[in-house]
């Protein structure tokens, strides 16, 4: 830790707990808002891939964004396809999709079913193109696992409202 984030930190210290709930519900506030960014531009960049390539790939018919309890189970955004509902879950950086990857192969050792949302990294630096190049890779990964499962076989976290 360097000398200015050691002076940051003690100063913090010393400030009431009112003072650090405040902090903490400005940067909860600006956090979620990031998040919402990033999934309103994934959404808009499938959306714009969808209206420019409408066959490629033959079997995404629709996104949208989830809403409801949808949302609050971590799904961003919802594909359909031929195969049924597809599910994208969409993290700033690297280490939040790897929290969320342990996290879902823990349950899934537990619950012997497989969960069908995978997780894009979207944030600034990283380009329209690669985005979409991961968001279609997820996509082909999750249609292939329903194809081959089966609907019956997958834990629904999102149902239509």
């Amino acid at each position: 830790m360097g000398r200015k984030q050691a002076i940051l930190l003690r100063s913090l210290q010393r400030r009431s707990p009112r003072y650090a709930r405040r902090l903490d519900q400005l940067l909860r506030q600006s956090l979620t808002r990031i998040g919402h960014r990033n999934e309103l531009r994934a959404l808009q960049i499938l959306s714009d891939h969808l209206r420019d390539h409408p066959n490629e790939p033959p079997w995404f018919y629709r996104v949208e964004l989830a809403i409801g309890r949808g949302d609050g189970r971590g799904i961003d955004i919802v594909v359909t396809s031929d195969v049924g509902p597809l599910f994208l879950q969409i993290k700033s950086s690297d280490i939040f999709k790897k929290v969320q990857e342990l996290a879902e192969l823990e349950r899934q050792r537990y619950e012997r079913r497989i969960t069908i949302v995978e997780t894009v990294i979207v944030n600034d630096r990283r380009s329209d193109g690669e985005i979409l190049r991961d968001c279609l890779l997820s996509l082909r990964r999750l249609r292939s696992t329903v194809a081959r499962h089966g609907r019956s076989f997958i834990k629904r976290k999102y149902k239509p409202e």
